[in-house]
Formats: C-alpha cells, structure tokens, sequence
C-alpha cells in the first residue's frame, strides 16, 4: 500500500504525530511547557542564589569567630604549645611567656609541674636559658 499524501493541515499533524507520538505538539502545549520550565528555571535560579548568600553568611562568620578565638585564647595557657608534640625534644622552641608560666608554676607546686610536663611542655633545665 502506498502512503497517501495528508490534503489539509489538519490531517497532517494528525498523521505526523502518529509517525512520532508526543514529539509534535500544538503550539499552545508548547508555549505552556516553555512557561513552565521557565518557571522551573527562575525557581531554581532564585534558591541557588540564596544558598549562595547563605555560604556567603556562614563563611563571613566563620572568619568573625576565628579571630575572636585567636583574641580569647590566653597566651599562657597549659594547652596552648601543643604545637610543639610533633617536634623532637631538642627542636621546640617556647616563647618568653611559655618559659615565665613553666617556671612559675615549678616554684608554687612541684606535682602542678610534672603534670605541666605531661603535656610535652618546657623542661626546668630549659627555662633557665
């Protein structure tokens, strides 16, 4: 059988959308699918712009607070030359304050001192240099 060529519009979106199902729609589907997706799209773009403001917002904290803890974090504290674990022995380097706060300490308690020493801080023979 010979296929018969389609006379008016009409028979021939008919007859096209048979040969390719969905693909062929009208131009009112069209224009109502191209406002949804551009629906979608300004949806879509609106939360990306503000979980962008958001990272924006926590970074911006972030920085606000590392810098109040470098402000809080006494200098003198027994914590504070973890730094130097990863070091050897006679690598570490303390600062003037370290050395004052290591030695007052020996001098008001010797087991306050030892447990200082735990921690892999300043030894006695060092302080007094």
């Amino acid at each position: 059988m010979e296929d018969r060529i389609p006379q008016t519009v009409a028979e021939y979106h008919s007859e096209f959308k048979k040969r390719k199902g969905n693909m062929c729609d009208s131009p009112n589907t069209v224009a109502k699918k191209l406002r949804l997706l551009q629906k979608y799209k300004s949806r879509y773009t609106q939360t990306i712009a503000n979980l962008k403001q958001q990272v924006l917002t926590l970074q911006k904290q972030n920085e606000e607070l590392k810098s109040e803890l470098r402000k809080l974090r006494p200098s003198n504290s027994i914590m504070t030359p973890l730094d130097n674990v990863e070091c050897k022995p006679r690598g570490r380097r303390y600062s003037e304050l370290q050395k004052n706060f290591a030695l007052a300490l020996h001098y008001c308690s010797a087991k306050c001192y030892r447990l200082y020493k735990l921690f892999k801080n300043t030894k006695e023979r060092l302080l007094k240099t």
